[in-house]
């Protein structure tokens, strides 16, 4: 397992209200190791369009650390928002995703 580590406010809520933050910290659990280490042996980026959405005030993953990451995507678009969007701009993280999805036919 990987323990949390640091202020998951800071890290990753950065963008929400106390109270919203403070829920969402109290839904977090340790995630098992074998996700980051395991070995794919067929990337779907490489198949499958793919969209990566970076987070512009993002203070987990950095925007360059995002940018790299990104490189292998279709296509990327960004976001005015911390690490969780899906919190923080539902609306507008949903228009964007619906956005991704009607281009793509």
């Amino acid at each position: 397992m990987i323990p949390l580590t640091g202020d998951p406010r800071e890290a990753f809520y950065a963008d929400l209200s106390d109270a919203d933050a403070e829920t969402a910290i109290d839904q977090l659990v340790d995630q098992r190791l074998r996700a980051c280490v395991d070995r794919v042996t067929e990337p779907a980026w490489r198949s499958i369009p793919s969209t990566y959405v970076v987070c512009a005030n993002d203070r987990a993953i950095s925007v360059p650390l995002q940018e790299k990451m990104a490189d292998r995507a279709t296509d990327v678009r960004r976001i005015e928002s911390s690490h969780s969007p899906f919190l923080s701009r539902p609306a507008e993280l949903a228009a964007l995703l619906d956005e991704i999805v009607t281009s793509r036919g």
